[in-house]
């Protein structure tokens, strides 16, 4: 079974950017009983007890802010639904942790997809003052209820040297 980084998909020759296996060749080999036995005898994995210290985020910003975009990313407009509800992650522009110390505010949040949420964290795109995107094509949908930080937009391409 192989890895490859991208896979044509559809009629128009588009290609994803994620990597898949390729089971073309793969075949299902039976399990024996005895390496079943043997796996379950293994018992439950070690478990550690810790103290740490971490930022508490308000829930309410996070819900505050996907709401006013009715769960739908700001990049893409993809709105999932699950079996539990609708389901959008709160993007923080200037990262709450040291050593950026970004407010937990509706004005340092994005509304985005999973997807998005991650591009964004590793600076594969960035949004301009004018909203339109850096290293993506479009312009970041806005709602005239949610107001963004100008600074903390800044901060966000200058940190990715954008």
């Amino acid at each position: 079974m192989g890895y490859s980084g991208s896979k044509t998909i559809g009629g128009n020759g588009a290609r994803t950017a994620s990597l898949y296996a390729d089971t073309s060749s793969y075949q299902r080999k039976p399990v024996s009983r005895t390496t079943l036995t043997r796996l379950n005898n293994r018992g439950p994995a070690a478990r550690a007890r810790l103290s740490l210290l971490r930022i508490v985020r308000d829930t309410a910003v996070g819900k505050r802010v996907k709401a006013l975009h009715d769960y739908a990313c700001q990049i893409c407009g993809v709105r999932l639904e699950t079996g539990a509800g609708p389901y959008a992650e709160a993007a923080h522009i200037r990262p709450l942790g040291r050593p950026h110390n970004g407010p937990d505010v509706t004005s340092n949040v994005l509304c985005l997809c999973p997807n998005h949420h991650v591009l964004f964290d590793y600076g594969v795109f960035c949004v301009a003052n004018d909203l339109s995107l850096i290293g993506l094509p479009g312009r970041l949908r806005v709602s005239r209820k949610h107001t963004l930080n100008s600074g903390h937009l800044a901060y966000h391409r200058a940190m990715w040297g954008q």
